[in-house]
């Protein structure tokens, strides 16, 4: 008895130590992984981390297409430190490295051994063949990852066997719009939600991972988040939603629509009262009933074979539909991105 209480006291200790190590609210340098030294990954812990927490802390994993950057990351921190979450990106993962998927599996092991985070709250993001590598590691890690923030590629190739929750993002114009319709119409379907932003075959920007890592956050909150969590993720999206609401009416409106997802939450009733606010507004009628028509037009043009990338960059019928939402949707934040529709796609 004696021999087990030492081994958990010293865990305890290693763990607490470990958590010293890395100061809160900054990004660290490079983590070499204790036990594949060759693989290591760069690390953000929110400044709300304490390793004392009675609630283990979610964690989402990154990978860039050209390796892990400082700048690759700290497009997550925004998302992670409102959310509360960890984010590691891995630094040897990239596009054409054999050996990707090892450096993955290196990182994520060490962070399960590092930190305290629920191993059953894990998700996974990246860009391009970082994409494809969050796809991998929710089929590879079930049990682990729920929820997955793919931007710039898709797996329409692959069966889609998670259970995990998805929130992808795509560039108007990128070469991988084929491939992300076809993923999230044919594969994902109900679990997820695809979003377009202008512009080609780039990292979609902190606010956009921001809306990502909300949107699955509340998801999970509103199933199993515990009475402290759904507070003060309730508090922080209502401030959000209070200070843009006057600049920024959309962002407002999509906020309150996960709030109001979380039964529980006590902000529930005041972000139902501002939606219902905004349902009249004009502005926001015609915005809503924008983001159908692209939804529409997504599933008409790009919903077809991934191998359109390369046959039909832009066809006259798209060019054409594409015009048309313009002149209806053109007074919209989502005409930049209606625009790159009707583009032919970058190319490969």
């Amino acid at each position: 008895m004696k021999s087990l209480i030492t081994k958990i006291l010293l865990a305890g200790l290693a763990v607490g130590v470990c958590a010293r190590e890395y100061e809160t609210g900054k990004l660290t340098e490079e983590i070499q992984c204790r036990k594949a030294q060759s693989y290591s990954y760069m690390l953000y812990l929110p400044s709300g981390y304490t390793p004392g927490r009675e609630t283990k802390w979610p964690v989402l994993f990154a990978m860039d297409p050209g390796g892990g950057t400082k700048d690759g990351i700290r497009r997550y921190i925004k998302g992670a430190e409102k959310n509360n979450w960890i984010v590691a990106m891995s630094i040897q993962s990239k596009n054409g490295f054999g050996r990707s998927k090892h450096a993955i599996a290196a990182m994520v092991g060490d962070v399960f051994k590092r930190f305290i985070v629920d191993k059953s709250r894990c998700y996974a993001s990246g860009m391009s063949g970082g994409a494809r590598m969050a796809f991998w590691l929710a089929n590879e890690r079930e049990n682990n990852i729920i929820g997955i923030i793919p931007c710039g590629a898709g797996d329409a190739g692959n069966r889609y066997s998670t259970r995990a929750l998805a929130y992808g993002l795509c560039g108007g114009y990128c070469f991988n719009r084929w491939d992300m319709a076809i993923t999230f119409n044919e594969r994902i379907r109900k679990r997820g939600r695809l979003r377009f932003f202008p512009g080609g075959h780039v990292w979609a920007d902190e606010d956009l991972i921001f809306d990502a890592i909300t949107w699955l956050n509340g998801q999970y909150l509103a199933e199993k988040g515990t009475p402290e969590e759904v507070g003060d993720f309730s508090e922080m999206l209502f401030n959000e939603v209070l200070e843009k609401y006057e600049d920024d009416p959309y962002f407002a409106y999509e906020a309150t629509t996960v709030l109001i997802g979380i039964p529980k939450s006590p902000r529930a009733a005041d972000a139902k009262e501002i939606a219902d606010k905004l349902e009249e507004d004009s502005k926001i009628k015609l915005y809503l009933q924008g983001l159908k028509a692209m939804d529409d037009f997504v599933e008409k043009h790009f919903d077809t074979e991934v191998g359109d990338c390369y046959r039909n960059r832009l066809t006259r019928r798209q060019k054409e539909d594409a015009d048309l939402l313009l002149g209806r949707y053109g007074d919209t934040p989502l005409a930049p991105t209606i625009r790159d529709f009707g583009k032919p796609s970058d190319k490969l």
